[in-house]
């Protein structure tokens, strides 16, 4: 008989998620690139391409009425419980025809693809390594989620050490860069319909969302800071702890071996193993964007929606037809070790 694994309650399912490894795919991305005039797009809207590469994030940090939240998009956009998640390219290929700002879609509509394939080409490793992020006790729950981020922390200063704390990546930079061209660039009236609230209420959410995702990036970057809050996590309630797994913290940099080359990890749904490093997930992620961004541009007369004609795979198990709930298979012990 199969078992199904109750999930926590969706107000429980807090998710804080990184963003360098988002960048550097989606930076790579557009040196890929062999379409000339999506090239000059993207070259001249760096900063719509970064911030579309973590839309899809930011919403797990916006709340409007009384205190709800929008984290049920962000959840649904990431296929948690199955859901279509190439719902919000959808929604951007058909908002780039009818919005002013084009060119700043189009790279937000880059971005948002770039992140799409970026989670589900690694996140089934970081599941594997770091533990059910979802998992029935409290306790198991939170040291899961200590160690997911924990570990994208690691992943950004192995692999993206170039970006840590420069101002060319500080979110805060890139969200003045666009000011409030961003808001009529991306589909506030599609999302505020899914989300059943008001065009003002979904774009206030989104802008609060992402200047709580530039703050904590402020911050979470400051080895200063970051070093004695991580020397003083086991002193610490579970909430805090989750809270400083995502600073930068150089200790975390002891355990980079472990990350430095090939991983081996068995896919957390399937069971089956695989043996890749970061680099190379990096590099499928790419490649499987490009696909998506040299078939046409949507600035030419195509309708980019046709492309996705079918389900888009969840961004947690990387695949279609699974969910969180599939999950079975984790690292015994666990990485990266807390302290």
């Amino acid at each position: 008989m199969s078992h199904i694994k109750e999930q926590p309650k969706k107000a429980n399912r807090k998710v804080m998620p990184k963003e360098l490894i988002h960048f550097k795919t989606a930076l790579r991305t557009a040196t890929g690139v062999a379409d000339p005039q999506l090239s000059a797009v993207l070259s001249t809207h760096t900063h719509g391409l970064l911030l579309g590469s973590i839309i899809h994030d930011a919403f797990f940090y916006g709340i409007h009425r009384q205190g709800h939240t929008f984290q049920h998009l962000a959840h649904a956009f990431h296929g948690i419980d199955g859901q279509d998640t190439f719902t919000l390219l959808k929604l951007q290929a058909e908002h780039v025809r009818s919005t002013p700002h084009t060119e700043l879609a189009t790279a937000l509509f880059i971005g948002m693809a770039s992140h799409i394939f970026a989670d589900a080409t690694m996140h089934p490793m970081v599941w594997y390594l770091s533990g059910d992020y979802f998992a029935p006790t409290p306790k198991a729950r939170s040291l899961a989620r200590q160690r997911h981020r924990a570990l994208e922390s690691l992943m950004d200063m192995l692999i993206c050490p170039e970006m840590v704390g420069r101002p060319l990546f500080s979110i805060a930079h890139l969200l003045k860069r666009t000011g409030e061209a961003l808001y009529q660039a991306v589909p506030i009236h599609q999302l505020a319909m899914m989300s059943k609230c008001s065009a003002n209420e979904l774009q206030a959410g989104l802008k609060q969302a992402l200047t709580i995702f530039a703050t904590l990036q402020k911050f979470n970057s400051r080895q200063w800071l970051a070093r004695p809050l991580y020397a003083t996590t086991p002193f610490l309630p579970r909430q805090a702890r989750e809270i400083i797994a995502l600073f930068h913290a150089p200790q975390l940099l002891r355990q980079a071996d472990t990350l430095r080359n090939a991983i081996t990890y068995q896919h957390p749904v399937s069971g089956l193993m695989y043996t890749e490093s970061i680099e190379t997930m990096i590099d499928k992620a790419v490649t499987r964007t490009l696909a998506v961004c040299d078939t046409d541009t949507p600035s030419s007369s195509s309708d980019w929606s046709p492309l996705f004609t079918e389900k888009g795979p969840s961004l947690e198990t990387g695949e279609n037809a699974s969910s969180t709930q599939d999950m079975r298979h984790f690292a015994t012990p666990p990485f990266p070790q807390l302290p």
